[in-house]
C-alpha cells in the first residue's frame, strides 16, 4: 500500500480536493488533535458531512495518531439532504482518500446524523474529536451537537462550520438552542468558519493554548457566544 501525504504536502495541494475549507481550521484541528496527543487522550475521530473529504483528510493527516475515523454522510441518499447544505460523493470521497491518505482507518456512516441521535454508543467507539458540517438547518445542528455532548470523551473537542455564515442562519439559531440547555459543552474558540467546543473543566485549558499557539493569528479576544467568551483567530 502506498503512504499517506503528510499534512503539509497535503495543505499545499488541499485545491485539488472539492470542498469548504480553509488553513486556519487545518491548523486548528490539528492542534486540538496534537494536544490531546500530548495529554494521552484516547479515542476515536469522526465528521459529519464529509462531501468531498477536504476537512476529514487534514483530520486523518494530522502527524501522530492513527485513530480510527468515522465519515457520516448521507452520500447517494440526497433525498435525506433536507436542506441542500453540500452534495457529499462516496466515489469522490473515496478517491481522495486513496490519493492522499491510503493508510487512514476509515468508517463510513451513510445515513443521516439524525438517525445516529440516541445510537451512538452502538454506531461508533467514544471520540475525541468531532467536525460538525452537515445539515445546516436549526433542528440538524442542534441534533449534532448533541451527539457531540453524548459520544465525546471527557477531554474531547468538536468544531461547528458555517456558525456565522449569512446563507446557513439556521447554524448559529441551533447553537444557541443547544446553549439553552445547559449542555456539557461550551464554546472557546471562534475562526471565520468554525466554532470550536470543549468540556467546561478545559475551558480555560483549551483557550490559553490556542492563545498561545495561535497568538500571532488572534483578533479578538473575549467575543460573547451566548454567556460564553471566545476568542477570533484568522490568518
Amino acid at each position: 500500500m502506498k503512504a499517506s501525504v503528510s499534512l503539509d504536502e497535503y495543505l499545499e495541494r488541499m485545491d485539488e480536493v472539492e470542498g469548504w475549507f480553509d488553513r486556519m481550521d487545518a491548523l486548528a484541528i490539528a492542534e486540538c488533535l496534537t494536544v490531546q496527543q500530548r495529554e494521552g487522550i484516547s479515542g476515536a475521530l469522526a465528521e459529519i458531512g464529509v462531501h468531498h473529504g477536504k476537512s476529514f483528510l487534514a483530520m486523518a493527516l494530522t502527524e501522530g495518531h492513527n485513530d480510527l475515523i468515522y465519515a457520516i454522510d448521507v452520500f447517494e441518499h440526497q433525498e435525506l439532504n433536507i436542506d441542500g447544505s453540500g452534495c457529499g460523493s462516496r466515489q469522490a470521497f473515496l478517491a481522495n482518500c486513496d490519493k492522499f491518505a491510503p493508510t487512514a482507518k476509515v468508517s463510513i456512516l451513510a445515513m443521516s446524523s439524525l438517525e445516529i441521535l440516541g445510537r451512538e454508543r452502538e454506531l461508533m467507539a467514544p471520540l475525541r474529536f468531532l467536525s460538525i458540517d452537515g445539515g445546516h438547518t436549526r433542528d440538524i445542528t442542534l441534533n449534532d451537537l448533541e451527539i457531540a455532548d453524548s459520544i465525546l470523551v471527557d477531554a474531547g473537542m468538536c468544531c461547528v462550520d458555517d456558525v456565522l455564515h449569512p446563507e446557513w442562519t439556521g447554524v448559529i439559531t441551533g447553537i444557541f438552542a443547544f446553549l439553552d440547555r445547559n449542555p456539557n459543552l461550551v464554546p472557546f474558540a471562534l475562526t471565520p468558519k468554525k466554532l470550536y467546543w470543549c468540556r467546561p473543566s478545559y475551558y480555560q485549558r483549551r483557550r490559553e493554548y490556542f492563545r498561545t499557539k495561535f497568538a500571532a493569528n488572534m483578533r479578538r479576544a473575549d467575543r460573547e457566544i451566548g454567556k460564553y467568551l471566545v476568542d477570533y483567530y484568522c490568518l
